[in-house]
């Protein structure tokens, strides 16, 4: 009876340990999986997003102030210096050759951008981007 008590024990004590082994490995292949953050140019600000229907909707009210927009990376210049971010509202072009930014292609990444809306008379709203982060 005691043999079979330790065996059963023993048994139960590898279990946990196979178990508890294979928690550890998933947890660890997880973490490695997850994305790091890239972040090209000045630091962004924290506070919320403004979607890129808004700066559309009123553009001369946008006109030289710094915004954040967070959205997809939709379209990028081959050699990183514009792209144009995406949100569920709208596309808004992000020009970011003038801060000195260019980024590696990542098409169809998360991003978050910040910088000042540019609304001239008879050109397209655009953002002077100032600081890129890559989700």
């Amino acid at each position: 009876m005691r043999h079979r008590i330790r065996a059963l024990a023993a048994a139960a004590l590898a279990a946990t340990v196979a178990l508890t082994a294979t928690a550890a490995l998933a947890a660890l292949a997880a973490s490695g999986c997850a994305r790091k953050v890239e972040t090209f140019g000045a630091p962004l600000s924290p506070g919320p997003a403004i979607a890129i229907a808004d700066i559309f909707s009123d553009p001369g009210a946008h006109e030289g102030r710094t915004v954040k927009l967070e959205g997809t990376i939709e379209t990028e210049c081959p050699a990183g210096c514009w792209l144009n971010v995406a949100d569920p509202t709208g596309v808004l072009f992000v020009e970011l050759s003038a801060a000195g930014i260019a980024l590696p292609q990542r098409v169809g990444r998360k991003v978050a951008v910040e910088g000042v809306v540019v609304a001239e008379k008879g050109r397209p709203v655009s953002i002077r981007g100032r600081g890129v982060e890559i989700r």
